[in-house]
């Protein structure tokens, strides 16, 4: 795909100087994720992310979208 958007002189493979993103697995039958690198920097090591991400808000349109007509609640 690199060569596609002629972008071989950025990405494409592993070297100086390109982009590089990777995921590291312990195997491939299991794909337990180790440790990822997005342009060089591990932002995922021993399957943790290296950050914190604020939580998700959906909007209200969208976590009021089903009506039944009656309330629920917990059995």
């Amino acid at each position: 795909m690199a060569g596609f958007g002629e972008m071989m002189d950025f990405l494409g493979s592993i070297a100086s100087g390109k982009c590089i993103d990777i995921v590291l697995l312990d195997d491939l039958e299991s794909l337990q994720v180790t440790r990822v690198l997005i342009e060089g920097d591990a932002v995922v090591e021993n399957g943790r992310a290296s950050f914190d991400l604020p939580p998700f808000r959906f909007l209200e349109r969208v976590t009021h979208s089903v009506h039944l007509g009656r309330k629920l609640t917990p059995a």
